[in-house]
This record gives structure tokens, sequence and C-alpha cells, in this order.
């Protein structure tokens, strides 16, 4: 089997700006800077070691409403490897999610443009992505879990907060064996989750 090399990374929180003032040259927050300038390390890190796929644990930004121009930042970042030919896994995490189930995740940009190489992972399911060099690799996802979506429910409506966290983390874990019972042996596999 060959070697996969795997790239993962989590929490950007793109658009904290405590502590920074307003760069004069970008006009970009230069807290915010800092971030995308790590972000811009990792990228290079992935290019010089030839990564093969890159895994984004979710939290892209610090809202579930970032702002065009951290949005332009963080897109400009993942075209740099998707243009290397490195699939890109995006899960959802907690600071991604819509507030309404209905309503569209900070990343689901990337899947509505079909923008190739990237996988937007906003439920529970198994991916299989060809890495950059050719060999396939199976991707379980799980984005964060939200409570408030079993209040919705009217079997859980009267539910305390910790009744209704521990039926999450049942749900999670049987989730994950679904997951786990779908896995090819002869491929291999990684599960990626964003969990609290």
């Amino acid at each position: 089997m060959a070697k996969i090399r795997l790239l993962h990374f989590a929490d950007l929180h793109i658009g904290v700006e405590n502590y920074g003032r307003l760069d004069p040259v970008t006009g970009v927050n230069r807290r915010v800077l800092d971030f995308l300038h790590r972000f811009d390390e990792l990228i290079e890190y992935a290019l010089e070691y030839e990564a093969d796929v890159v895994i984004f644990a979710g939290d892209a930004f610090k809202s579930r409403h970032p702002n065009p121009t951290h949005y332009r930042a963080f897109a400009r970042r993942v075209k740099r490897l998707t243009d290397a030919g490195i699939p890109v896994v995006l899960l959802v995490g907690n600071h991604d999610l819509p507030t309404m189930v209905q309503q569209a995740s900070s990343v689901d940009i990337f899947r509505t443009l079909d923008v190739p190489n990237i996988v937007v992972a906003g439920r529970d399911r198994m991916h299989r992505l060809t890495a950059r060099r050719g060999a396939v690799i199976q991707v379980a996802t799980v984005p964060y879990p939200i409570r408030q979506r079993l209040l919705s429910r009217e079997e859980h409506k009267d539910k305390t907060i910790a009744e209704l966290d521990a039926l999450l983390q049942e749900l999670v874990a049987e989730n994950i064996q679904a997951l786990a019972a779908q896995v090819d042996p002869e491929i291999p596999a990684v599960l990626v989750g964003h969990f609290s």
C-alpha cells in the first residue's frame, strides 16, 4: 500500500480581531492577518511536502456570517491547494453552522459552485477520494452535532440539557459505528469530526 501524506488542521476562526488594529496596506485587521499568515504557512508546508489530501476539521471563520473579505481570503488559500491537485475536505464545525437547518453553512458555497477537488462535509458520510498521487482514501466525516435539532422533535422538548447531551453522544456514537461498518478494509480510512 502506498503512503498517503495527509495534512489535518482545524479551527482557523478567521475574523478574530481581538488585540488588533487595521492594517493600512490591506485594510484587514492585523490579528486577522496573523491567522491568514499561519494559514499561508500551512499551505506552503502542504505544497513543499507534497500532501496528498488536506482535511480541515471545521470552524473556518469566527462567525457563521463571515464578511466578504474574510471569505475571499479563505477561498484564495483553499484554491492554492486544489490548484496543486490536492483534494480538500472541509468539515462543517459549530462556527460554520447556520442558526436554522434550512440555511447554508459558511463553507457551502464551495459545494454550490461545485469547486473541483473540494468536499464539503456537512453530514455524517463516508467519502472516497482520489489523493493527489492517485491513491484512494476513505474519509468518514462527522460534522458538529447540534443539540438544537433534537429539540425540533416533540419527544425531546421536555428533556434537560444533560439528557439532550447524553442523547446526542449516543446518536453520534451510533453514526460513527455505522460509518465504520462502511469501511472497505483494503483502503486506508480516516475519521474526522468536530466535537466539544
